[in-house]
């Protein structure tokens, strides 16, 4: 049986992440707005963390995350799946592997 979302601490989470130091580089100023460039392989190691996820758009009504659990929980997926409020109108899972 996997675990429901709410059955973890953001702290269980994070702990559970893999972090890395990130070698920040100077900052620069596009549009008004600063930012810190990055190099397409540093875009692409960030990116590797969800590529695996989808985000789901529910336009008029969003079902609870209970429901969505459950209903995930009928298919017989090869790895985990998690489950989480991206905001008011979207789903966000994410998938530990890319059969599912």
């Amino acid at each position: 049986m996997s675990i429901l979302p709410w059955e973890k601490s953001f702290e269980d989470i994070a702990a559970s992440m893999k972090s890395e130091v990130v070698d920040v580089h100077e900052t620069s100023v596009y549009k008004n707005e600063p930012y810190i460039p990055d190099s397409k392989e540093e875009i692409h190691k960030s990116a590797q963390w969800f590529r695996y996820d989808l985000v789901g758009k529910f336009s008029h009504i969003k079902p609870r995350l209970l429901v969505v659990q459950q209903v995930l929980n009928t298919f017989e997926l090869s790895g985990k799946v998690r489950v989480g409020n991206f905001d008011g109108k979207h789903i966000l899972f994410h998938f530990d592997k890319e059969e599912d």
